[in-house]
């Protein structure tokens, strides 16, 4: 699975959404990204500033102006992880991805207690984590009774759509080089 990445996708207990996805260009929460990125734990942890198109970003502006919807959260879910959720009903998301979101320590690759903390979140709201070739669940029986194909076919952890371009070009390992401009 793979899909555009950074974008705030917020579930209820019921998984149903409860606003409309931030998608990854939505720069509204740049005050809350200064205000996270000044906190010297977020770039050694993530490796990367607090962009406002992040997803931690989003939350804390969510938190700030929609109080009601941010209560109701149970998940957050990246884009394409609501997808990986109508495939296999299950909460799992992979390491590219998520190291687009701020909360992910890329060097003990799971989330971080503390970057989540700084955002009034814990570990309960986040997807399970898996390497983008692992399984990430199966296609569920209704689907694949109704596309005409096995049940239980393995549906892959993935990547976001930058790092899925990057192994598309075959440029994966130390002596090749990727250079992405634009969107």
């Amino acid at each position: 699975v793979s899909g555009q990445m950074h974008g705030a996708t917020l579930l209820d207990a019921g998984d149903q959404v409860l606003r409309p996805c931030i998608l990854w260009n939505d720069t509204r929460s740049h005050v809350e990204a200064a205000a996270l990125d000044a906190d010297p734990r977020f770039r050694k942890l993530t490796g990367n500033i607090v962009f406002p198109g992040f997803t931690a970003p989003k939350l804390a502006w969510v938190k700030n102006n929609e109080p009601k919807i941010f209560a109701d959260v149970a998940k957050v879910l990246l884009p394409k992880d609501f997808l990986r959720l109508w495939l296999t009903g299950e909460h799992i998301s992979e390491m590219s991805d998520s190291a687009g979101t701020s909360w992910l320590d890329v060097g003990r690759r799971r989330w971080s207690a503390d970057l989540l903390a700084a955002t009034s979140l814990d570990e309960k709201h986040m997807p399970s984590l898996v390497e983008g070739t692992a399984k990430a669940g199966a296609l569920r029986a209704e689907l694949a009774a109704k596309w005409g194909v096995a049940a239980g076919i393995p549906i892959a952890g993935g990547a976001g759509d930058n790092a899925a371009s990057a192994c598309g070009m075959g440029t994966v390992g130390a002596g090749h080089p990727f250079v992405s401009l634009g969107t």
